[in-house]
């Protein structure tokens, strides 16, 4: 658990499971009441699956050598479930009974939501012990989106606390954005700070430093040179 962080379970395993979850997810736009909640559970039964991965202590689970095809198959696979569910409604299971979720959406809901619980358990874990802001930030993910599960099985249709699932969710996608956000520029930032004190090195330096292009043209000396 104290390993550094830049694994296959960031680089592989979150990443295709965020992805599952956006491709069903976009499939259930347009579908009918039924079809619409078998999509939006079958996408978090998908991500949730991909999330828990980390618990895994198999270094072959952890390799991004060992585990490269697993974004393709996570997108095909999210695809494929997507179109079928979607061209072909008579296979899918029903997900209500009048105006409430049945045992079965309720059922994998659960289990999804149970999940991302472990998965936001296994990333405080690491996160006590590396300090690593991803590890925070993939709890607060996992852990609203498990609440939002768990609370899936009170809601009803268009009522009771099925806001809340939405509620949950929202926050976050919105936690992973913002963090996207504030980490794109700080990595600018740290990029110009490294460019800059290159530049400085360069300019008070006592040897000569000069770069060329392909063609051996110049495009750069410091003053020395």
């Amino acid at each position: 658990l104290t390993r550094k962080t830049d694994d296959a379970v960031f680089k592989v395993w979150i990443p295709a499971g965020l992805l599952g979850i956006g491709i069903l997810d976009w499939f259930s736009n347009g579908t009918s009441d039924s079809q619409k909640i078998w999509l939006l559970s079958l996408a978090m039964a998908f991500g949730g699956l991909f999330f828990a991965v980390g618990w895994l202590p198999f270094r072959a689970v952890r390799s991004v050598n060992h585990n490269r095809p697993i974004l393709s198959f996570a997108i095909a696979a999210a695809i494929a479930l997507g179109t079928i569910s979607f061209i072909l409604p008579g296979v899918t299971p029903g997900m209500l009974s009048g105006s409430r979720f049945n045992a079965s959406a309720q059922v994998m809901n659960a289990i999804s939501g149970l999940l991302f619980v472990a998965a936001a358990a296994f990333f405080i874990v690491r996160y006590i012990a590396s300090k690593n802001s991803q590890d925070l930030l993939f709890f607060y993910f996992s852990g609203l989106t498990g609440i939002a599960e768990l609370s899936f099985r009170f809601g009803l249709e268009w009522g009771g606390q099925w806001w809340a699932w939405h509620l949950f969710r929202l926050a976050s996608c919105t936690a992973l954005l913002v963090y996207t956000v504030i980490s794109l520029n700080k990595s600018e930032e740290k990029n110009k700070i490294a460019d800059d004190n290159f530049r400085n090195i360069l300019q008070t330096s006592m040897d000569g430093f000069f770069t060329l292009d392909s063609d051996g043209r110049f495009i750069g000396a410091n003053d020395v040179y």
